[in-house]
């Protein structure tokens, strides 16, 4: 049953708002190994999703992410949740390439204070 919800062709599309909601409540109660399992079938959809036109399933979508940043901070695994967000930029499309740059771009505003650039 975990599995068919987090299957993205089970909701239409006026429910992306929500869907992102339930998907910000089952990210938060994963474990580590689960996390590890779960995120990259999940990430590509949410990405895309911060692309969306209407603005309630957007805003869900980068609450999604920034649920999924914290956990995956919680649990010492941010370097591979960036590595996920980072491949999204060898996309086929210029649609994922876009939502990748947003994702990033969401990532690093939120949680600056975590990370340590050298130039």
């Amino acid at each position: 049953m975990f599995e068919a919800m987090l299957d993205p062709t089970l909701t239409g599309p006026t429910a992306k708002r929500e869907r992102m909601r339930l998907l910000g409540v089952i990210v938060s109660s994963l474990s580590a190994d689960e996390c590890i399992q779960h995120v990259p079938t999940l990430l590509p959809e949410v990405m895309l999703c911060t692309k969306e036109v209407n603005e309630k399933a957007r805003q869900g979508a980068f609450d999604l992410l920034v649920t999924i940043t914290k956990h995956m901070n919680s649990l010492d695994n941010i370097g591979e949740l960036l590595k996920m967000v980072v491949a999204g930029l060898g996309g086929t499309t210029t649609h994922m390439v876009s939502a990748s740059i947003s994702t990033l771009a969401r990532i690093v505003f939120e949680f600056h204070g975590l990370c340590s650039f050298q130039l």
